[in-house]
């Protein structure tokens, strides 16, 4: 006799469908692996209002025991049916997004005097969402930097019990594409095209060297034209694929010498899945998530990296050496991301602790 599966409302963002987001993964492993019904309702504010993506259907909140925005714009959303339907909330606030406001320039002035009427716009409304993450019943972060950043950012310390949130890694579907493919002398980053990714600074630094590897970017933006133009600008060998399929993703990573993610983290891991080690910008908050997983530079030092990325380039038996390090690191769970049913596992306990109450 099979146990009643718990409920759970998921507030998604809408989707395209081409790719599986953290938050697809961690519905699917809370499904199969955990005994959850999983209900996703996609949501969106705009202007003030709130929009779904089909007409909104009030049974999907019947028997529900927890509401979760597993992203800042959604905590709104969550919070709004969670009080309308008298079912607890979990949100999860990531991070004040560097470079979209251009955090690196004003960042100490902003942490020592964050008052309202200084505030730019965008500060103004991650605020607010932080807010709203504040008075969830059970709140998600990322580590202890995050949360001294997010308690700068309200004015206010952040009382009651937080979870780190895990990310997931969708190692079952990963399996299937490890391939022995030959290495060219490329390498690659997982990216959107936005700022704070800051992809100027390796093209930048690839153009500051004798024979530069060809520049593989998988991701789209609203910086693609800058970029393309950027990289043209410097005579510097790019390739943006736009959106592709993660078998096509898979295939690129393998056949890279090294990955170079200054600002992420998922991507890093899915890279050390396939042995490719990532260079990353050495700032608290990636070695929080990351631990020793990644190459680490020393932040915004363009000659840093540029001296890294030749010696892989160069000598990739070294960058093999170290993308093993990196796979190693990943599989023993000594970073903040994990294979999606020890993922989902991490999760389900979170939510366990409201659930139970």
């Amino acid at each position: 006799m099979t146990s009643t599966k718990t409920k759970i409302v998921v507030i998604v963002p809408f989707r395209t469908g081409v790719y599986k987001d953290d938050t697809t993964l961690f519905c699917e492993g809370l499904r199969n692996y955990w005994n959850y019904d999983v209900v996703e309702v996609e949501a969106i504010v705009v202007d003030g209002k709130l929009l779904t993506r089909e007409k909104f259907d009030q049974s999907k909140m019947i028997g529900a025991k927890l509401i979760w925005a597993p992203y800042e714009p959604l905590i709104t959303i969550a919070n709004y049916f969670g009080k309308k339907y008298n079912i607890p909330t979990c949100g999860h606030f990531e991070i004040i997004p560097p470079g979209l406001i251009s955090l690196d320039e004003v960042e100490v002035a902003f942490l020592n005097s964050p008052t309202p009427e200084r505030l730019p716009k965008k500060y103004k409304e991650v605020r607010q969402q932080a807010h709203e993450w504040s008075v969830c019943p059970l709140r998600t972060h990322l580590g202890p930097f995050h949360l001294t950043e997010t308690e700068q950012l309200l004015g206010y310390k952040v009382k009651g019990e937080l979870f780190i949130k895990p990310y997931p890694l969708d190692d079952v579907e990963m399996k299937k594409h490890v391939k022995k493919i030959k290495k060219k002398r490329q390498i690659v980053s997982i990216s959107r095209l936005v700022p704070h990714k800051k992809i100027e600074h390796v093209i930048y630094t690839l153009s500051k060297m004798d024979n530069p590897p060809e520049y593989v970017i998988i991701g789209t933006g609203p910086k693609e034209d800058e970029i393309k133009a950027y990289a043209k600008k410097l005579g510097v060998p790019i390739r943006l694929t736009g959106r592709i399929s993660d078998e096509e993703k898979y295939k690129i990573i393998q056949e890279s010498i090294v990955a170079v993610h200054l600002w992420a983290w998922l991507p890093v891991g899915e890279c050390a899945f396939f042995k490719v080690p990532s260079i990353a910008y050495d700032k608290p908050s990636t070695r929080e998530r990351l631990n020793n997983m990644p190459i680490y530079c020393l932040d915004n030092t363009l000659l840093c990296l540029r001296d890294i990325i030749n010696t892989c380039v160069n000598t990739p038996e070294v960058a093999e050496t170290l993308g093993k390090k990196a796979h190693e690191e990943l599989m023993n769970n000594r970073t903040s991301i994990y294979p999606i049913k020890e993922a989902s596992k991490r999760l389900s306990d979170i939510f366990d602790e409201l659930i139970k109450k």
